[in-house]
């Protein structure tokens, strides 16, 4: 496809360009050297920060999972045990009413 400039007369956008084999080359093997690269494992600790962003974000499933996969990590840390249970507490509140995204807005209001 021929674009028109009127200052130039006819042209082809660079973005339209074929991509030259030798950078064609390096894409494949960036591609490759990270599709083949295992995740870093987790700490107890990390998982802890991630699911409690996703508390605050009222997430409560993902929360909890990332809480379970913490405590079989580590079943000794107790930090994580009671963050599981935090999680779960607040997850049952909020199935029975008792806290609502209401009582989120006005806390949030109030700074």
């Amino acid at each position: 496809m021929r674009a028109f400039c009127l200052r130039h007369g006819p042209f082809t956008p660079r973005y339209h360009s074929r991509m030259s084999p030798r950078r064609l080359q390096a894409a494949l093997v960036l591609v490759a050297c990270l599709a083949g690269t295992p995740a870093a494992a987790e700490t107890p600790r990390e998982l802890r920060d991630r699911a409690a962003e996703f508390a605050y974000n009222l997430d409560h499933d993902e929360s909890m999972r990332l809480l379970r996969q913490a405590v079989a990590l580590d079943p000794n840390d107790s930090a994580t045990h009671r963050a599981l249970a935090s999680s779960v507490w607040l997850d049952i509140l909020f199935e029975r009413g008792a806290v609502t995204v209401d009582h989120y807005w006005a806390a949030s209001r109030a700074r």
